[in-house]
């Protein structure tokens, strides 16, 4: 290395050194809400001054960096490689600037996109008829609902006090969800007055069920008993599915119960990227031997805007799973119920629409992925 391109080097060195800190600088503070009505970033006076003149000198490091290193590995072609950059040198620039900017922040200076505007609420009835959505939970709180009578039943506490302690939640919480969910009318049948309902009952059973994590799961199994009893008495089926190809119908009848009293916009049965596996050919008749061979086996049903949605991803963002949910309790209480079969499932949220801005998540599909086997 000639005294030249040694000078350089030790120029760059030292620059390098102050701008990933190994000079000591005032440490980078950032407070994020993360949750589903608020997110935002926080950074005092100082440090954003401070951050604002280190990017700017990053900035400026990394516009020349790569062309000194050009010179130093080859003068010759030096001038050639500063007109144009391929993408080797582009790859190399984007991984130190990563190397120097460390992994924090990894997107930049880039801010989330406000979230869009929520479609008007849902009427959650077959016309004037409330009976569906008011037997899951209805004005009243009483022990005429299925949610309160089974978590009164699983818990030993009496229904006045569930209620209360619902109506308490709901009432903390109901500016927080009217900002952007903005319900019609205080009742269960509107769609969004509903998920803050939901949402303040499941906090209501997670103070009173706080850490017997099998005792959660029973309430919840309870529940979907209970709702799916409720629609098989309504139910033109009169077969009993002994097989998984026999239960595809039941699910059908199930599905549309609640999209009827649109609880949800729509479904869809299966992987929608699957040409086979889809719609009624959910499961064949391989599926049914594996059942009856101890295997287990796994299907997909997508949901297209749950009246839970809100709820759900509010309570996800808090770090919890115990999230409300009723249509893929009931199914897995039809496979339990009518066939003895054991049942897990797992619930995801998917944004269908592709979004340029990695911050940017705004959710409207609910997947249940189901385990079944004997």
């Amino acid at each position: 290395m000639t005294p030249k391109n040694l000078f350089l080097f030790s120029y760059i060195t030292s620059s390098m050194m102050y701008c990933t800190g190994f000079i000591p600088c005032p440490s980078r503070k950032r407070v994020t809400q993360d949750g589903i009505f608020h997110s935002q970033d926080d950074k005092s006076l100082e440090n954003f001054v401070h951050e604002e003149s280190h990017d700017k000198m990053r900035r400026n490091f990394f516009g020349s960096f790569i062309p000194i290193m050009s010179l130093l590995s080859n003068p010759q072609s030096s001038f050639a490689a500063v007109k144009a950059k391929g993408a080797a040198e582009y790859d190399l620039e984007f991984y130190m600037r990563n190397l120097v900017k460390g992994n924090n922040d990894r997107e930049g200076n880039i801010k989330a996109t406000p979230p869009p505007p929520l479609p008007p609420t849902r009427n959650l009835a077959i016309g004037s008829n409330t009976s569906f959505i008011t037997s899951i939970i209805n004005d009243e709180l009483n022990s005429d609902c299925i949610a309160i009578r089974t978590l009164s039943q699983i818990t030993k506490v009496p229904n006045e006090e569930i209620a209360q302690m619902i109506r308490e939640f709901r009432e903390k919480f109901a500016k927080a969800f009217g900002t952007r969910a903005k319900w019609q009318k205080e009742s269960v049948t509107d769609e969004y007055y509903f998920d803050l309902t939901c949402y303040s009952l499941y906090r209501t059973a997670a103070v009173l069920i706080p850490s017997d994590y099998k005792l959660r799961e029973e309430w919840v199994k309870l529940l979907g008993k209970e709702i799916y009893s409720n629609i098989k008495k309504y139910s033109a089926i009169n077969k009993e599915p002994k097989t998984l190809t026999d239960s595809i119908p039941v699910m059908v009848d199930i599905l549309e119960a609640f999209k009827r009293n649109n609880f949800i916009s729509t479904y869809r049965l299966g992987d929608k990227n699957d040409d086979f596996r889809t719609g009624l050919n959910i499961f064949d008749s391989y599926d049914n031997e594996d059942i009856d061979s101890g295997l287990t086996v796994n299907c997909l049903i997508s949901l297209l805007r749950p009246a839970t949605l809100t709820s759900s991803l509010q309570t996800v963002g808090e770090g919890s799973r115990f999230m409300p949910e009723f249509i893929g309790t009931s199914i897995a209480a039809m496979w339990r119920e009518e066939m003895g079969l054991k049942v897990d499932y797992e619930t995801y949220f998917v944004d269908e629409e592709y979004r340029p801005n990695p911050k940017d998540y705004f959710p409207s599909e609910q997947l249940l992925q189901y385990s079944i086997r004997k």
